[in-house]
C-alpha cells in the first residue's frame, strides 16, 4: 500500500489492521531478543592470525609501489581491489576500497548523489522536492534509516520468495521520474534469507526508469557467506546490466565485517566509470586515503580470493559446531546473536518454501527440563514434533 495516496479513511482502516495484528502478536506471548546479531567470539577467534601477518619487520610496500603506511591512493591498494573484484564478480578497476564500513560508503553514495548529479542534465537530488526511494519490505532499516535521513519518501514494496515483487518496481519506476533509486541485499536479504532469483536479477538489469538518474542500490553483503553444501546461487547484475545496456544502474557493496573482525575488516564499493567518476570528485575531497595497513593486512592474511572462500569453510564448520553431520547443537544462550547470514537458507531451500531461517530457537516452555536452549538445523531435524514446529520463533535480525 502507497500511504502517501491513501485517504484518511483508508489510512485509519490500515492503522486498525496494523494495531489488530500487533496486539495479536503481542498475545502470543513470544520472548524474543530482537537485539542486532554479531559473531561469536569462536568466529572472531577464526581471523586472530591475520594479526601476526605484519609486524614491525614486515614489508609494506604494496603492488603499486606505494608504501602502506604513508598518504596516497584513495581508491585503495591494487592487491586489495583484485580481491574484492573477484568477490564481487566485477573488473578490479571499478573498485574503490574503504574503511571498515560498507555502510558508511552507501551513506556517502546517496550524500554525493543529494548533492553533485550522477547525470549530466539532472538536478542534484537535494532539489527534487518529491524525492522517492524504493524499499522492499521487511529489509534492513539502516538503508531505510538513511533515505529517511535526506528526507526521501520511502515506498514500501513488498518481498516474495524470489526478491521484491518486480511488477510493483516495474510499474513505479518506469512511471516516476522522482523515483531516485531502489535498496538491495540480493543474497541471503535482511532479515528472512531470500535469495534474489534469476528473473529478478534480470527484470531489474533490464528496468527503464523514468529518472535518469536511477540507482540500484545493490549491497551484496553476503555475498560468500554460504551455510550449506548446496549454497544459493545470485546471477550477476554487472553482467545481467552489460547485456541491456544499463551498466550505469546497479552500484555494489559488500565488506568483511562478518568474514574476519567486524569492527575492523574492510568494505568495498564498485560501480560503472560514469558512476565512479562522480564518486571518486567526492572521495578526492573528503579522504587521502583509507587505511591501507588493514588492506594489506587482509590480502596478506587471505593470500587471495581461494583463501577467502577456504576461511568461510571454518566458519561454516564453526557454524555446524565443528561436526557437519550433527542433528542437533547446544548452544550457551550468549551464541544466539551469531552473524545473520550464516542463519539463513533461502525461500528455495526450505521445506514447503516456508519463511523458516536456518536455526529457530524452541521456547523452554517447550523444553522442559533441557536446560538452555536448543538451536535447531531445520533441513536436519526431520524429527521434531509438529506442535514444536509450529511455534518455532525465527530469530530475526
Amino acid at each position: 500500500m502507497e500511504y502517501f495516496k491513501c485517504s484518511s479513511e483508508e489510512l485509519e482502516k490500515e492503522y486498525a489492521a496494523l494495531k489488530k495484528r500487533y496486539k495479536d502478536e503481542k498475545g502470543k506471548g513470544l520472548s524474543l531478543n530482537m537485539a542486532r546479531g554479531k559473531p561469536g567470539k569462536e568466529q572472531l577467534d577464526l581471523s586472530l592470525k591475520m594479526l601476526d601477518v605484519m609486524n614491525s619487520k614486515s614489508d609494506f610496500i604494496g603492488e603499486d609501489g606505494m608504501d602502506c603506511r604513508n598518504y596516497g591512493i584513495f581508491h585503495g591498494i591494487d592487491e586489495c581491489r583484485k580481491l574484492f573484484g573477484e568477490i564481487l564478480g566485477v573488473p578490479s578497476n571499478s573498485v574503490m576500497v574503504g574503511g571498515n564500513s560498507s555502510l558508511n560508503m552507501m551513506f556517502d553514495t546517496i550524500s554525493c548523489m543529494m548533492t553533485k548529479p550522477i547525470v549530466e542534465g539532472c538536478k542534484p537530488w537535494y532539489e527534487v522536492p518529491d524525492r522517492k526511494f524504493l524499499c522492499p519490505v521487511p529489509g534492513y532499516d539502516r538503508h531505510f534509516g538513511i533515505t529517511q535521513y535526506y528526507g526521501f519518501e520511502m515506498i514500501p514494496v513488498p518481498m516474495n520468495e524470489n526478491g521484491p515483487d518486480m511488477d510493483i518496481v516495474e510499474r513505479l519506476v518506469s512511471n516516476d521520474e522522482s523515483i531516485k533509486g531502489i535498496w538491495c541485499v540480493p543474497k541471503y536479504s535482511n532479515p528472512n534469507g531470500i535469495t534474489y532469483s534469476d528473473e529478478t536479477v534480470r527484470r531489474f538489469a533490464s528496468l527503464k526508469p523514468a529518472a535518469k538518474d536511477f540507482r540500484i542500490m545493490w549491497d551484496n553483503a553476503y555475498c560468500i557467506h554460504d551455510i550449506t553444501d548446496t549454497p544459493d546461487k545470485l546471477l550477476n547484475i554487472v553482467e545481467e546490466c552489460r547485456k541491456t545496456g544499463n551498466v550505469d544502474l546497479p552500484v555494489l557493496f559488500c565488506s568483511t565485517s562478518k568474514i574476519t573482525f567486524p569492527g575492523a575488516g574492510v568494505a568495498a564499493m564498485a560501480a560503472s566509470s560514469n558512476n565512479m567518476k562522480v564518486f571518486a570528485a567526492r572521495y578526492n575531497y573528503e579522504i587521502i586515503s583509507y587505511d591501507k595497513l588493514n588492506m594489506l593486512r587482509h590480502v596478506k592474511f587471505f593470500g587471495d580470493f581461494d583463501g577467502v572462500l577456504k576461511h568461510m569453510e571454518k566458519h561454516k564448520a564453526r557454524r555446524h559446531g565443528g561436526h557437519r553431520k550433527a542433528r542437533c547443537t547446544p548452544l550457551p544462550r550468549r551464541r544466539r546473536s551469531s552473524h545473520r547470514s550464516w542463519r539463513d537458507i533461502s525461500a528455495r531451500q526450505r521445506p514447503s518454501r516456508q519463511q523458516y531461517p536456518h536455526s529457530a530457537y524452541i521456547p523452554a516452555q517447550q523444553r522442559a527440563g533441557a536446560g538452555h536452549g536448543y538451536f535447531l538445523h531445520l533441513r536436519e531435524a526431520r524429527g521434531v514434533r509438529e506442535a514444536a514446529r509450529q511455534n518455532l520463533i525465527s530469530w530475526f535480525l
